[in-house]
């Protein structure tokens, strides 16, 4: 039996500043010794789980924040090269396919000289937070960035020759019109990316947005706006040619991320670093926000504190389910659900190729509650 694919998320938790919409894992003081002593964690932990994975094929690794275009190139270097010697699938052999390397960066820190430096390393494909392209939205956000680091970075990955250039949006919050949504979106469909990401904002427990909005601050602009944007995101990316893949994720047709399939399609991803997730099979984990007893217990020679859990068949039909559904692709089902479906929302679900597929816009707004019918019915 060939052995399952898998991905490997990465977490690099340190940021310049704290944007007050973001809920991941994050630190803004650190200094080069600092890093240097996390990617050498990571490496450890890395090590730990590589006895039961070294064997199995790598899809993709996916090093993520935070930002992770804060690490100095050598230890960018020493953490991709460490990675690659102890996975042997992250090495495509000839005539395989390459995994997939991503590296998220703000666009101010793109630079030629680390775009090259990435690119001999491996990297293919670069994701840029780019949130907005109108000032005013970028520093109610709290970005470092402005519009013009955001067309420059990307021409120096269009000119270096990264294949994979994709941006993620941010609509929905107040001071944000739909006018400007759409002045954004147009701008950013005539440049030279592979893939858009957009994401309505959420006021995530923790975050200073939230404690703002606990104290009475509208930060969220009305329903029926932020519906307007989704709608109009969907037409502007797909006249563009960036057809949807995934409810919040638009790509050039042959230019999906592979690392975000694996999660849709609910595939094992390894999660490393401070306050990363992992789901292996049934089993669930998320590593200590403890950036301090992270590396700590891993420098002891021992792993980190986790939380972790083992899902019920039920929980991960249920996720099968709904995340099967959010993708353009569909979810394939039995014959006869497949016609039950059909048969109980005609207007929302149809069926291509043995997969339920959801019509756009009613069945994408209905999805969770398909799924959780969907799956009750799988389990009768």
């Amino acid at each position: 039996m060939t052995p399952r694919t898998f991905g490997i998320y990465v977490h690099i938790p340190f940021c310049v500043r704290a944007c007050p919409y973001c809920a991941h894992n994050k630190i803004t003081r650190w200094d080069e010794e600092v890093l240097a002593h996390y990617v050498e964690a990571l490496l450890r932990e890395a090590r730990i789980w590589a006895g039961s994975l070294a064997h199995r094929p790598v899809e993709s690794l996916y090093i993520g924040g935070g930002t992770p275009s804060v690490l100095p190139l050598h230890l960018m270097e020493k953490l991709i090269l460490g990675l690659r010697s102890l996975f042997p699938g992250l090495e495509a052999t000839r005539g395989e396919r390459k995994p997939e390397i991503t590296v998220e960066m703000n666009p101010e820190h793109v630079t030629p000289e680390r775009i090259q430096h990435l690119q001999g390393l491996g990297v293919e494909r670069i994701s840029l937070g780019v949130q907005s392209l109108i000032p005013e939205e970028l520093r109610f956000l709290g970005r470092t960035h402005q519009p013009a680091h955001v067309f420059r970075a990307i021409e120096i990955l269009h000119r270096v020759g990264i294949p994979e250039r994709s941006v993620d949006l941010i609509f929905g919050f107040t001071g944000q019109t739909l006018q400007s949504w759409e002045a954004t979106l147009r701008q950013v469909a005539r440049l030279p990316l592979t893939h858009i990401s957009t994401y309505e904002l959420t006021l995530e427990p923790g975050t200073p947005f939230w404690i703002k909005a606990r104290q009475g601050a509208v930060l969220l602009l009305p329903e029926r706006t932020r519906l307007a944007m989704y709608l109009i995101k969907e037409q502007i990316l797909e006249e563009a040619g960036f057809p949807r893949y995934e409810i919040s994720n638009h790509a050039q047709p042959g230019h999906a991320s592979r690392h975000n399939l694996l999660y849709w399609r609910r595939q094992d991803v390894l999660g490393l670093g401070s306050g990363a997730t992992g789901q292996l099979g049934a089993r669930r984990y998320i590593n200590t926000f403890h950036v301090r007893k992270y590396v700590h217990s891993l420098l002891q020679g021992t792993s980190p504190p986790r939380y972790q859990e083992t899902l019920s068949e039920d929980q991960i039909l249920l996720e099968r389910v709904f995340l099967g559904l959010r993708l353009s692709e569909g979810l394939p089902l039995p014959p006869d659900l497949l016609e039950r479906a059909v048969q109980t929302w005609p207007a929302w679900v149809e069926v291509r190729g043995g997969r339920l597929i959801l019509r756009f816009p009613e069945g994408v707004f209905h999805a969770e509650t398909l799924a959780v019918e969907i799956a009750t019915w799988w389990k009768t």
